[in-house]
């Protein structure tokens, strides 16, 4: 009789556990909205026409010169640099993270080009598969930061 009230407590352990990390992720999905909308999403102040050559039959950069992630030093040639900023609003499991991702003029530090994003990840019951992610602004509904700065001047 007792194993089985251990077994009742542990099946009601685990319910509560589930339904308080749903509860916390859906807050934080919440928080990932409501910051997003404040100051979220992609501003352009200055673009930079390229050459048509400049893009393969895709429109993917294919100069060295323009290529350059925040993570491989930043650089997009020698006139202009990324940087990347993420900070950590809320730590642990799950997390909140607002990134900021500029790209600058090298000859005047002008921002010609900014992202910030907000995004939380995890928060999910133990699980050998990835955790769940959620951000904003949805940037597979509009060309990303590079295409919207670097650009050929044609219609898209």
């Amino acid at each position: 009789m007792e194993d089985r009230i251990m077994k009742t407590q542990h099946i009601l352990i685990l319910i509560a556990m589930f339904f308080l990390s749903a509860c916390e992720k859906a807050r934080l999905d919440q928080e990932v909205d409501r910051l997003c909308r404040i100051d979220g999403g992609i501003r352009v102040y200055e673009t930079v026409k390229l050459a048509k050559e400049d893009y393969d039959e895709k429109r993917r950069l294919v100069f060295p010169q323009y290529l350059g992630l925040p993570d491989d030093k930043g650089r997009f040639g020698d006139k202009y640099i990324s940087t990347m900023e993420t900070k950590t609003i809320k730590s642990g499991d799950p997390d909140l993270r607002r990134t900021h991702i500029r790209i600058v003029r090298i000859a005047d530090g002008k921002t010609l080009g900014e992202l910030v994003a907000y995004s939380r990840r995890g928060g999910d019951i133990p699980s050998p598969f990835h955790p769940s992610y959620y951000s904003c602004p949805d940037l597979s509904q509009q060309p990303d930061l590079i295409h919207q700065v670097f650009n050929t001047g044609e219609a898209k």
